[in-house]
């Protein structure tokens, strides 16, 4: 069984691959759950554990001790799904986050994003050949990357800085409207998306009592099929060759500028 743990700080949840519906909740459309019947995500962040829905019709709210807002978490299924398949037609993108909410309080560094296990694995030379393979195609791909293959101190990971990598970011101050969630594009223009993209790693502002409303999604991971795809000069490659049964966990965490992402270090 594979397992995909969404556990962090400002966004929790669970998503596990096995024979179940796509959530504890009813859904308004039928087709919510088609494509998805191996998947599930449970909100780790509750005193329940309860679940949160897969291409849900609305945004479903969340809070924690760092961020209070609702999420959208949107997987392409075959057949689409009626509500959002005007997000995913024609283009190659297979999984799509949108958040909106308000920061609690401000991070101790930049917020790295991305996949971690919660402990080393051991795998044969072909698939950490493959690790690296794709860790360097991201670093091309997407800039600045954090990677680790995990020791004592640092879990395996592959993580980018939140600020700079997620596809928008509109920054909405007090009593301004911010975008509504569920669009393909929130209006941040070209030059405030450069301007943010470019920041360098520590300077970073948050603020406390302004709206932030964010979005990232991607082409190279097919959660419906659990598969890495689309990676240039590879074949799709099921990610458990790479962390076999091992739960992967879709992390944000805070972290001081240091050349280990230390487990002890991080603030999730």
């Amino acid at each position: 069984m594979a397992l995909l743990e969404l556990g962090c700080g400002y966004c929790t949840g669970r998503l596990i691959a096995r024979p179940c519906s796509c959530s504890a909740e009813p859904q308004a459309h039928d087709d919510v759950c088609v494509g998805l019947e191996h998947l599930r995500v449970i909100d780790e962040g509750s005193a329940t554990n309860r679940g949160i829905a897969i291409n849900s019709a609305t945004p479903v709210p969340f809070e924690n001790d760092f961020f209070q807002g609702h999420v959208y978490f949107l997987v392409k299924t075959t057949p689409p799904n009626a509500t959002w398949q005007h997000l995913f037609v024609g283009r190659k993108r297979n999984f799509w986050i949108q958040v909106q909410g308000k920061f609690k309080r401000p991070p101790r560094g930049t917020i790295f994003m991305g996949g971690e296990l919660p402990r080393s694995v051991s795998v044969g030379f072909l698939a950490r050949s493959l690790a690296r393979l794709v860790s360097s195609m991201m670093r091309r791909l997407l800039g600045t990357t954090h990677v680790g293959f995990g020791d004592d101190e640092e879990r395996p990971h592959c993580v980018f800085p939140l600020f700079q990598t997620v596809d928008e970011m509109v920054v909405t101050p007090v009593g301004a409207m911010p975008p509504m969630l569920g669009q393909a594009q929130f209006g941040e223009t070209l030059v405030a998306q450069q301007r943010r993209k470019a920041t360098p790693l520590g300077g970073e502002t948050i603020h406390v009592d302004a709206t932030y409303t964010f979005q990232f999604h991607t082409m190279y991971a097919d959660l419906a099929k659990w598969t890495i795809v689309n990676v240039p000069g590879m074949q799709d490659v099921p990610l458990r060759t790479f962390f076999q049964d091992e739960p992967l966990h879709l992390t944000c965490y805070d972290v001081r500028p240091t050349p280990k992402h230390d487990h002890a270090a991080k603030q999730y």
